[in-house]
């Protein structure tokens, strides 16, 4: 006996509702993933900004010891205690230490001692660049990270 299999045009394929829900479904999934995905890049970037903030007061603290007192980027940099990579922007005391981050150098002082003129602190703040919803951070002498996202307001002078 010979099976034969009627075959309608109409029967085969998918329907517009069942794609239409597929659609719909895979859209769904994606407006659900898309902030995920973006809170966890805004957080690596805020990591880096943070490590880098540490990295500057670790040379800060070295050409202290070294040197009695805190300076710029440029000494930093001048005397290798800051290699010029680290920068992404330039040699400046704004240069860019992370994506979307940059970074501005403020020193305490200047006071006159027998040595000379010496700083007596210094803080890093890690500005984000305009509409990326980052927060703002900036690092004191003795370690600390405190963190704004409401701009560096009064943190620009001490």
């Amino acid at each position: 006996m010979r099976c034969t299999k009627n075959i309608n045009n109409a029967d085969s394929g998918f329907t517009l509702l069942e794609i239409l829900l597929v659609v719909s479904i895979i859209a769904i999934l994606v407006t659900m993933a898309i902030p995920q995905i973006t809170g966890t890049r805004n957080s690596s970037y805020e990591v880096s900004a943070m490590r880098a903030l540490s990295a500057v007061g670790a040379a800060q603290h070295a050409y202290h010891n070294a040197y009695g007192t805190f300076v710029s980027w440029d000494s930093l940099q001048d005397r290798n205690y800051i290699s010029p990579n680290f920068l992404k922007g330039g040699l400046s005391d704004r240069g860019r230490i992370a994506k979307h981050y940059s970074v501005r150098v403020f020193i305490d002082g200047p006071i006159s001692t027998p040595r000379g003129v010496r700083f007596t602190g210094f803080s890093v703040l890690a500005v984000p660049d305009a509409g990326f919803g980052l927060r703002y951070f900036r690092m004191q002498e003795d370690g600390t990270i405190e963190q704004s996202t409401s701009g560096a307001g009064g943190w620009e002078t001490r």
